[in-house]
């Protein structure tokens, strides 16, 4: 292959999508999901210090976000440990769920 044919192949678009754009997506994830669980993080704080209590609904949901996210990066790069942390993340989100409605039901 000369110059030319190696330029225009890197140039062609073959649906794969631009390696600088996938790079962009894969980090805006990473951003999104840690954006929220600090935002989570912020409210639980400020509902602890002034009710003195828990809002479930809120943990349960970052929880879920981190479950996720590490099972689908742990199933899209063959990463048992990553798969691992999905499924224990996955089980606390479950119980926190459940404790949630079980916190509705009793008020």
């Amino acid at each position: 292959m000369d110059r030319e044919e190696i330029l225009k192949m890197a140039q062609s678009d073959d649906g794969r999508g631009n390696e600088v754009e996938i790079d962009i997506a894969r980090k805006s994830g990473i951003v999104d999901a840690l954006a929220a669980i600090v935002v989570v993080l912020i409210l639980v704080i400020s509902e602890y210090c002034i009710k003195k209590t828990f809002n479930l609904g809120v943990i349960s949901i970052a929880f879920t976000i981190v479950s996720a996210d590490c099972l689908y990066m742990g199933i899209k790069n063959k990463k048992v440990w990553r798969i691992i942390c999905g499924i224990i993340a996955g089980i606390i989100a479950l119980f926190v769920i459940v404790a949630f409605f079980d916190q509705l039901r009793t008020v």
